[in-house]
């Protein structure tokens, strides 16, 4: 993570940063665009808020609040930050429950001449994770340490995708409620916000494009991206990128 060449206080060369007023490196505003979506129960209260349709809003404009980072974000600005490691440590692993501490240790900088040393903990269980990830539980804990401790290493005050409990709007886990197909859930906001960047406005140009088929995925099923299963989704979020 450390192949970029570096100047004499510890950065990227050709990088344009962006500080905040007393000097820091403002890394919220190092993501790429890519990296950051708009939550979709949001859509109207930003809407509102900056008083335009939501198709013309751009990430950079929206509050924090209203945001969420991806996985290849905080591995994105890692990049840019400089790593020495990344370690982690299973604290437990069970059927049922997994927690693991991520361990980053940052090159230094002219904000930390020495270094950075920055560890963080996080969970998962049936109960806050998504259906087609409760057989990775370690995996899923693994990725939401790693995103929680950039974010507090690097000052982020936007929650990662990983860090989402995967419930429905009820309060409910997806394991607890296999047949409400029409939940919300972070995979679901993936696929929905990827086609909206497409122009994808309609499930029908979906069937269209793919030919009724993606993968072992049977788009023709279905009749809307609400009614398609987690664990279907993964091979429509594929195929989008």
């Amino acid at each position: 993570m450390s192949h970029f060449k570096r100047n004499e206080v510890g950065l990227v060369e050709g990088i344009n940063y962006v500080y905040t007023s007393d000097g820091k490196i403002d890394w919220k505003k190092m993501f790429l665009p890519e990296h950051l979506y708009i939550k979709p129960d949001s859509h109207q209260k930003v809407a509102d808020e900056l008083g335009k349709p939501i198709e013309a809003i751009s990430v950079t404009e929206v509050p924090d609040k209203y945001l969420i980072s991806t996985l290849q974000g905080a591995r994105y600005l890692c990049t840019l930050r400089g790593v020495e490691s990344v370690s982690y440590n299973v604290i437990t692993a069970s059927f049922d429950y997994a927690a693991v501490q991520c361990v980053i240790k940052f090159l230094p900088n002219y904000e930390f001449p020495k270094g950075l040393e920055w560890s963080d903990t996080a969970s998962a269980s049936p109960r806050n994770t998504e259906k087609f990830m409760t057989n990775y539980l370690v995996e899923t804990a693994t990725n939401r340490a790693f995103c929680r401790a950039v974010r507090a290493a690097l000052n982020i005050p936007v929650v990662s995708v990983e860090e989402l409990s995967g419930k429905n709007d009820k309060g409910q886990s997806s394991l607890e409620n296999d047949a409400d197909t029409e939940s919300s859930s972070p995979m679901r906001d993936l696929v929905i916000n990827a086609l909206k960047k497409q122009g994808i406005t309609k499930y029908a140009q979906i069937v269209d494009r793919y030919n009724g088929k993606i993968d072992g995925l049977d788009l023709t099923k279905y009749k809307s991206v609400k009614e398609i299963p987690n664990s279907e989704l993964l091979s429509l979020l594929g195929a989008l990128k």
